[in-house]
């Protein structure tokens, strides 16, 4: 009786592994299969999973990807003895761990067939962004190793430069005024490249004050001083100056074109004014005069410095034309 039982539970363990596995269990070798159960199965594509540090942190790019799990070693092919040794097998624990592994496999819920493309397609573009990241990172680091030495060298240059407007200021501020003393000062910050500069003048007969505090012809006077101060540090090829000259008195106006004249040999001025003393302190004039109603007209004149005369200029195309008479009148 007992052996009819077994019987029939080995026939229908054999009708369920058929029907579940597709195999027929007379021709499986379970010796064989029991020892090779701890290799890695046949036909397994190797993925190429990175492995997160144990801090739950992802791994630099730099760091090679690794594998989640080893992969067993192969035991090779068992000998007689090691057949022998598989007669004792504990089938309770085979079965007890054969349960564990069904239930985590139900548990897992339907299978993804496109889970290996959609990682491969979603690690190509993890690795894509974080070599954008990293070209980033890298990029910003250079830069701003750049701008360090960027301002380094703009401190250095803006100090030497400093210095150097500071000694003219105070010479171009003494000539136009014929006599005082003038100033530039910084005004403290932690980045000198940021700091403001406060103009203090004494014109002559004066207290040390502000430029705030200065009259109109003083201010004006003062900003061309330092407007010169530059000039000696670094010439511009032109500077047009636009009734500059206005606030002036005549005392003034001398100066002013007296210290015009040192820096013409440099660069070429041109000054918008009404002032007889600025306009025959120039080379060439231009004006526009108005003979008839309506109707502008340019004029120009140049000035013969050692005669102190007007020169005569050749007629330009347009009054050759309008000075031309018709043929036979």
């Amino acid at each position: 009786m007992k052996l009819a039982e077994t019987r029939q539970r080995a026939q229908f363990l054999a009708e369920e592994v058929t029907r579940e596995f597709q195999a027929d269990i007379a021709t499986l070798d379970w010796k064989h299969l029991l020892w090779h159960a701890d290799d890695e199965p046949e036909g397994i594509k190797p993925l190429d999973l990175d492995e997160e540090e144990e801090s739950g942190q992802p791994e630099t790019a730099e760091a090679k990807p690794k594998a989640r799990k080893s992969k067993s070693k192969d035991k090779g092919e068992p000998d007689a003895d090691d057949l022998a040794a598989l007669e004792t097998t504990n089938w309770d624990e085979i079965k007890t761990e054969a349960d564990a592994l069904r239930t985590r496999l139900n548990s897992m819920g339907a299978v993804n067939l496109v889970a290996i493309e959609e990682y491969a397609e979603l690690k190509q573009r993890h690795d894509f962004l974080t070599t954008q990241s990293s070209d980033l990172t890298t990029a910003k680091a250079e830069l701003m190793k750049a701008i360090d030495e960027i301002n380094v060298t703009s401190q250095q240059q803006f100090e030497v430069t400093f210095v150097q407007i500071q000694k003219n200021f105070a010479y171009t501020f003494e000539t136009l005024f014929g006599g005082g003393r003038a100033a530039l000062e910084l005004i403290q910050t932690d980045d000198i490249l940021e700091s403001g500069i406060e103009i203090v003048a004494q014109p002559p007969g004066t207290k040390l004050k502000s430029i705030t505090l200065l009259s109109g012809g003083q201010k004006t006077l003062t900003a061309v001083a330092l407007l010169f101060a530059l000039y000696m540090v670094k010439p511009s090829p032109f500077c047009l100056l636009d009734e500059l000259d206005a606030p002036l008195d005549e005392s003034n106006i001398g100066r002013f074109t007296d210290l015009l004249k040192k820096f013409v040999g440099e660069s070429q001025f041109i000054i918008i004014t009404h002032n007889k003393r600025t306009v025959s302190a120039a080379s060439a004039i231009y004006g526009v005069t108005m003979e008839e109603r309506g109707v502008s007209k340019t004029v120009s004149m140049r000035f013969n410095q050692e005669r102190g005369e007007p020169e005569a200029h050749a007629p330009n195309i347009a009054e050759s034309v309008t000075a031309a008479k018709p043929a036979g009148v």
